[in-house]
């Protein structure tokens, strides 16, 4: 393939012009914060958003607590930074787990469990995890 010296130009004009746009402080050059804000800009291009998801237990909840039959529990994986998708009151609690929870890898080793957790979920450190217990009245 042939490229004419008008259309090399034109090519070095627009990776100019892409430079001088990510370039904030116009010294002509990118310093690490410039670099890192294009990088990002250019990671996220392709991705899709986070989804929550629920992995919900029966029996034993977190730390062991019983659920009994009118009772419901699960975690909650929602993205970082993003709150829990449960509102609390006093029927239910809702707690935020340690990133290193131990719960957090049995919930989703679990075998029973493997119909919630979508196949294409991203690293688990980009999720903030709620344990949910709902309880009724009577």
């Amino acid at each position: 393939m042939k490229i004419t010296s008008k259309q090399l130009r034109r090519i070095i004009k627009e990776e100019l012009s892409l430079l001088s746009e990510t370039d904030s402080d116009g010294d002509g050059s990118l310093d690490a914060g410039e670099l890192r804000r294009l990088a990002d800009e250019l990671e996220g291009k392709d991705q899709q958003p986070l989804k929550s998801f629920r992995v919900p237990y029966s029996g034993f909840g977190y730390g062991g607590r019983r659920i009994i039959s009118r009772d419901k529990a699960h975690l909650e994986f929602v993205p970082k930074g993003s709150g829990p998708l449960t509102r609390e009151d006093m029927f239910r609690s809702v707690t935020l787990l340690n990133q290193g929870d131990p719960e957090i890898q049995k919930a989703l080793g679990n075998s029973r469990n493997v119909w919630y957790v979508p196949k294409d979920m991203a690293s688990i450190d980009q999720y903030d995890v709620y344990s949910v217990h709902s309880t009724t009245t009577g």
